[in-house]
């Protein structure tokens, strides 16, 4: 899912308003550390994340479908553990409803992580991703969907939540 570049300079206007209104005397960089307080929390949650999901390891288990489903949804136990970091990537809700989502079809469930993870089309899989956490009647597919391809690659994807993109 590509972010409209109308859209994306509008928020980044308002995130240098904002951040030049906070400190003056200093041109806002993504490099200069003055967004690492307040967004840094995503960096360092996509390491715990994905240490905690073992990705190295999914291969060796690709037919087992109960392991990748678990691993793949440690990170959002990590995220209830913190409410600033939920309440910002995903909420309560969309946690309970994808679990009961894996564990309603775990072995589609665990073939499209799997995809998104390790296949090479990106947007195919987000497409399968999409429809399978559409079933349950999920709050915000979006937000978890995009914290998945977030996890995949911080450097190509960001975090989406329904109050942001509509």
């Amino acid at each position: 899912m590509l972010i409209e570049s109308s859209k994306f300079e509008h928020v980044y206007r308002q995130l240098l308003y904002v951040t030049r209104s906070h400190f003056p005397d200093i041109e806002p960089t993504f490099s200069n550390g003055l967004w690492k307080a307040e967004e840094g929390y995503k960096s360092d949650f996509w390491g715990e994340a994905r240490t905690a999901m073992s990705l190295a390891s999914w291969p060796e288990h690709v037919n087992d479908p109960m392991y990748i489903v678990s691993k793949a949804t440690q990170p959002f136990g990590i995220l209830m553990s913190d409410s600033h970091r939920q309440q910002n990537l995903v909420s309560n809700q969309n946690y309970s409803k994808l679990f009961e989502i894996m564990s309603s079809a775990p072995a589609e469930a665990a073939s499209v992580l799997y995809d998104v993870f390790f296949g090479g089309d990106d947007e195919a899989a987000f497409k399968r991703l999409a429809k399978l956490l559409g079933r349950k009647s999920m709050n915000d597919p979006i937000s978890v969907a995009s914290l998945f391809f977030f996890l995949k690659n911080r450097d190509k994807y960001v975090t989406s939540t329904q109050r942001r993109h509509g």
